[in-house]
C-alpha cells in the first residue's frame, strides 16, 4: 500500500491508502515527539478520504482543553490568542475540533469549515480565567502546601515559617523546634487549606481530561489532545494521574501541554512567543497527520 495525504486542498490531510480495501499498519517513531521516550506509535490507515458528504467522519481530531480553573484572567487572554491562531491557521477543512473548559463554561465540537471555524472562535472568545491569584502575606505555593501537609517536610515548613515571620504574619516563637514537624500549627493549618484547594482543582482538570480521552477511544483516525494550562503539582497520591495515562494509551491519543507560564507564552524576545506557540500546535498537527 502507498500512503498519501495530498490532493485534498489542505496542507495536512488524513493519511489514506491508494486502493479500496487496502489497510496499512503503521509503526513509527518521531524524533521530537516520541523518540526521547522510546515510544513507537501503532496506527493504521485505510482508503477513506475526507469528503463532507461521502466520508464526513474522516480527517483529524483535535481536542483543546482550556483549563480555566488553573488560569488567571491575564493568562486566559494569552491562551485564547494562542488557540485562536491555531483555529485560524492550523486547523484545516475537514478537521474535527472540540473546545472544552475544565470549569464547565464550554463543551463544543465542530467540523472545520467556514461556519464551524467561526463557531469555535465565538466559543473561545467567551472563555475567561477563573483562578484568582493569592497575594496575601501568608500565601504559599501548592507545592509547599503538599510537601508540608502530605509529606511532613520539615525543611519546607521551616522555610515557610521564616517567610511568614519576615512578613509579620506569624510572630517569632523561639520556644518551638524546627525539627518537629508538628511544631507549627499555624503553618500546617495554612498548608492544609492551600493543599485541599489545589487538590480540588487538580481533580477537576484531570477528570475532564480522562472523560475526553475515554470518549476518543472510538474515534477513528489521528487524534490529539492539547491541554492549555499553567500546570499543577504532581501529587503521587492522586490516582487520577494514572487514570489519564491509561486512558491516553488505550485510545492512542497524543497529549500536548501548552504552558501559559512558561516560555511558550512569556518571552522577552520579539517574535519568540509566536514561534513557540506555532511549534506546540505544529507537533499536534504532525501527530494528527501521520
Amino acid at each position: 500500500a502507498v500512503l498519501c495525504h495530498v490532493g485534498e486542498g489542505k496542507p495536512f490531510g488524513n493519511k489514506y491508502t491508494k486502493s479500496e480495501g487496502e489497510i496499512s499498519d503503521m509503526w513509527h517513531m518521531k524524533g521530537q515527539r516520541t523518540a526521547p521516550f522510546g515510544i513507537v506509535d501503532d496506527q493504521y490507515a485505510d482508503h477513506t478520504r475526507y469528503d463532507p458528504k461521502a466520508s464526513p467522519n474522516a480527517g483529524r481530531t483535535f481536542v483543546i482543553v482550556f483549563d480555566d480553573v488553573h488560569l488567571t484572567a491575564f493568562q486566559a487572554r494569552q491562551a485564547k490568542l494562542a488557540v485562536a491562531e491555531f483555529l485560524q491557521r492550523g486547523a484545516a477543512e475537514g478537521d474535527r475540533v472540540t473546545i472544552v473548559s475544565t470549569g464547565g463554561a464550554a463543551w463544543w465540537s465542530a467540523r472545520v469549515d467556514a461556519r464551524g471555524r467561526q463557531e469555535l472562535l465565538a466559543i473561545l472568545k467567551r472563555l475567561e480565567g477563573r483562578l484568582i491569584p493569592d497575594n496575601s502575606p501568608d500565601r504559599m505555593t501548592d507545592f509547599e502546601a503538599m510537601r508540608i501537609y502530605t509529606f511532613n517536610d520539615i525543611e519546607v515548613q521551616a522555610r515557610v515559617r521564616r517567610r511568614f515571620e519576615s512578613r509579620g504574619v506569624a510572630p517569632k516563637d523561639t520556644s518551638r523546634s524546627e525539627s518537629d514537624p508538628t511544631s507549627d500549627p499555624y503553618v500546617r493549618a495554612r498548608a492544609s487549606d492551600v493543599y485541599f484547594q489545589a487538590l480540588t482543582r487538580n481533580r477537576l482538570t484531570l477528570e475532564v481530561v480522562e472523560r475526553l480521552l475515554l470518549a476518543m477511544q472510538g474515534v477513528r483516525g489521528r487524534k490529539s489532545l492539547i491541554l492549555v494550562s499553567q500546570g499543577f503539582i504532581y501529587d503521587p497520591n492522586m490516582d487520577e494521574f494514572k487514570s489519564v495515562v491509561q486512558a491516553s494509551r488505550r485510545g492512542n491519543v497524543a497529549i500536548y501541554f501548552l504552558n501559559v507560564k512558561g516560555p511558550e507564552l512569556l518571552n522577552k524576545y520579539v517574535g519568540e512567543t509566536e514561534r513557540q506557540i506555532r511549534l506546540i500546535f505544529q507537533r499536534a498537527r504532525e501527530h494528527a497527520s501521520g
